[in-house]
């Protein structure tokens, strides 16, 4: 797997978004999500240019943001990623946020991530219907 670039800047580890290409700081959470882009870039095959990094979103008012956004073609969400530092256990109130984000974004995919283990499900548009898979789906032209 190809690894996001790492350095040390004015006695602070910093880490590269290739999306948005520039040097952020390397927190734990930051790293989860770095290293994911970077599987989703070089492993998936996901195109760089449909790919988002803290989209902000507004919910009954409340401005929030998304970790990773993974849009179709035609620029509409298809997967929306929570990432959470390692220490944090991937549990129902992380899942309930992914949920509720994905309300206004009505993604086909909803990944949560700690780095160290995921859980990704397919929603049915139709019936709403949560589809657990034990992979991250390929890229779909």
């Amino acid at each position: 797997m190809t690894l996001p670039k790492t350095k040390e800047l004015s006695g602070k580890q910093k880490i590269f978004c290739i999306i948005r290409k520039k040097w952020v700081s390397n927190t734990p959470e930051e790293w989860v999500r770095q290293n994911f882009i970077s599987y989703l870039i070089h492993e998936k095959k996901y195109p760089r240019g449909l790919i988002k990094v803290e989209t902000l979103i507004k919910i009954s008012g409340m401005s929030l943001r998304t970790d990773i956004i993974v849009y179709n073609k035609k620029f509409v969400s298809w997967m929306l990623i929570e990432c959470k530092k390692p220490e944090v256990t991937i549990s129902q109130k992380v899942l309930t946020q992914a949920g509720k984000y994905n309300m206004k974004l009505a993604a086909k995919f909803i990944v949560i991530t700690n780095g160290e283990k995921f859980i990704c499900a397919e929603i049915n548009s139709t019936t709403k219907k949560i589809v657990p898979h034990q992979t991250i789906p390929d890229w779909e032209d």
